[in-house]
């Protein structure tokens, strides 16, 4: 388990000004996360999973190698055209573990 990849820190969903969310967190590391002459180091690749809820149900599954991503308005009503309501669970990679445990946020 000391391979497991921290959850997320800092979730936040903002408007992107066109009907979208942008979403961005603060990765976290095991070790030497809270380097103060520098920048967090991360032992594992940055890699996040996004996953989109519906009412509880993943709609939508995406990735990025940046501590934020954008979902887009396009996405949105795809992903919404019946309503419900929305949530972003953001996790991190980790080699040797899989995904580790999520954040969550609800999507405005």
């Amino acid at each position: 388990m000391h391979h497991r990849p921290w959850r997320p820190a800092g979730l936040t969903a903002r408007s992107d000004g066109d009907g979208g969310q942008v979403l961005s967190w603060a990765p976290r590391a095991r070790l030497y996360g809270d380097n103060w002459e520098s920048e967090t180091a991360v032992g594992d690749a940055a890699r996040w999973r996004i996953d989109i809820l519906n009412d509880g149900a993943t709609v939508r599954t995406f990735e990025t190698l940046q501590p934020q991503a954008i979902y887009t308005a396009a996405m949105r009503s795809v992903d919404f055209a019946d309503a419900g309501v929305g949530r972003a669970r953001v996790r991190q990679w980790g080699e040797g573990f899989g995904w580790g445990q999520p954040a969550e946020i609800a999507l405005d």
